[in-house]
């Protein structure tokens, strides 16, 4: 399994996380073990579910990273081709590259993430530790982004030498999932597709419309939006554009409704007259190009 992949730990927000890009059918369900608070495992090369489920064993009874990878090769009896690399919940890193492993395998560990890779172009690894350092420092968003923003500069380096095909992207917060009683914050797989990473960036951001808590900067007025934009909005809705940015009666409980049948009401705020960034930005990839889709194409997902 030929494959890139980088796990790593937000203290701040207190996030564990890994993403995951290979010419390889439903990746994310091979690679990518991550618990909060405990820490994250990948395999790959040769995936092992029973190793990786080890390792987090390990990491659960409070084992350091270069114990857990150590306790959990003891037991395999194909370590030659394999790929496994342990993260713990302090953010230290441990990575095992078998000698059979496909050339240009290896792994770069940085402070709290490690980036793993094998049948690479070369400097792949170094672009993904360039990106997720340069975008952790500036903390612009949160780990999902700069998890996503390793893969893209991984996959725009080079990448898997056998092209493209899945990508996966999984973030633990304790408490963080949906209904508060488990720790999948964000568990996003782009199982075969022509161009997994930029699909699996538009769930990314999906993800953030429906699920991310807005802070001040979030709110956009909907009066001073682009005009193509707001026309998308109107579209969509079922008003116009003028009625919109002229807030004439009865349009806020119409937008409400529209966005209440699609899941995302807490994009818009009534009494400020503003929507979410995210929605702003949605919107303007639904209009680019062909236009805005119908309303029964977009933002459909169901209650749980």
């Amino acid at each position: 399994m030929s494959t890139f992949s980088i796990a790593a730990w937000d203290p701040v927000r207190g996030d564990w996380g890994a993403a995951v890009q290979s010419n390889y059918l439903a990746v994310g369900a091979l690679v990518p073990f991550v618990r909060a608070g405990v820490g994250v495992v990948l395999t790959q090369a040769t995936a092992s579910r029973p190793l990786a489920l080890a390792a987090l064993a390990e990491l659960q009874a409070g084992q350091g990273a270069a114990r857990a990878l150590a306790c959990a090769l003891a037991r395999d009896d194909r370590p030659a081709e394999r790929q496994l690399a342990v993260l713990d919940g302090a953010g230290a890193a441990a990575a095992h590259t078998g000698g059979a492993c496909s050339d240009q395998a290896g792994h770069v560990a940085g402070e709290r993430y490690l980036c793993v890779g094998n049948t690479l172009h070369p400097g792949t690894l170094a672009a993904m530790a360039e990106a997720f350092e340069a975008a952790g420092t500036a903390r612009d968003g949160e780990l999902a982004d700069w998890l996503l923003a390793a893969l893209e500069a991984g996959a725009a380096a080079g990448g898997d030498r056998r092209g493209e095909l899945a990508a996966a992207l999984q973030v633990a917060r304790r408490d963080g999932g949906f209904g508060g009683d488990n720790d999948r914050y964000l568990d996003l797989r782009v199982d075969a597709h022509a161009r997994p990473v930029a699909a699996l960036a538009r769930l990314v951001a999906l993800h953030h419309l429906y699920y991310r808590q807005p802070g001040p900067g979030d709110w956009l007025a909907l009066a001073g939006l682009d005009p193509q934009i707001l026309g998308a909005l109107a579209r969509c809705a079922g008003v116009t554009a003028p009625a919109l940015q002229a807030r004439e009666a009865g349009v806020a409980s119409v937008l409400a409704r529209w966005l209440a049948d699609h899941n995302i009401e807490h994009a818009f705020d009534p009494r400020r007259w503003q929507v979410r960034r995210e929605l702003a930005d949605y919107l303007s990839v639904l209009d680019s190009g062909s236009g805005v889709p119908s309303k029964s194409s977009q933002l459909r997902v169901s209650k749980q």
